[in-house]
């Protein structure tokens, strides 16, 4: 990344806000037992979690909105994320070797396919750790490349729109 774009702050802020609402939903749960943006929350990350008790990290006596190795993974890119501008400043783009996301992803998958297996059930800091690991790798890798096209979008839908600007 060039520079800390418009483009990296509005998908940062976005990232932010989703690990807000993981934490969110289970104190909206425990004010209101019935209050429905609680529900909306849960109903919405569960179409990409299990959401499973045992498998979660609980606040306020509830639940996240996502299991523990999911928020593990979001926190840890959270995390990475807003590091990510402090350390590849002005022209630099670090992309770190490639090990730094496979090594991650090779002990998560191991992880899951262990339990899976019936080799050995997979616990609370083994989903933590796999998932925090990853989490802090993918930023590295995929955030310069996206904002880089997003900020490329953005100086072309300006292109355009000065070309159409009348009596230019």
């Amino acid at each position: 990344m060039k520079r800390t774009s418009i483009s990296y702050l509005i998908f940062a802020l976005l990232v932010l806000l989703w690990c807000i609402l993981i934490v969110t939903a289970p104190f909206l749960r425990a004010s209101d037992l019935n209050n429905p943006i609680s529900g909306l929350l849960y109903d919405g990350f569960g179409t990409i979690c299990h959401q499973i008790d045992g498998r979660s990290f609980h606040v306020a006596g509830e639940k996240f909105g996502v299991c523990a190795r999911c928020a593990s993974l979001y926190f840890g890119f959270c995390f990475s994320l807003f590091l990510l501008p402090l350390v590849a400043r002005s022209t630099d783009r670090i992309v770190p070797p490639k090990a730094v996301l496979v090594l991650p992803a090779s002990l998560m998958l191991a992880d899951v396919a262990f339990t899976l297996l019936g080799v050995c059930e997979s616990t609370m800091l083994t989903r933590t750790l796999t998932g925090g690991l990853l989490g802090m790798a993918l930023p590295w890798f995929i955030v310069p490349p996206l904002i880089d096209s997003l900020d490329r979008v953005q100086i072309q839908i300006r292109a355009r729109r000065s070309h159409l600007q009348p009596g230019e």
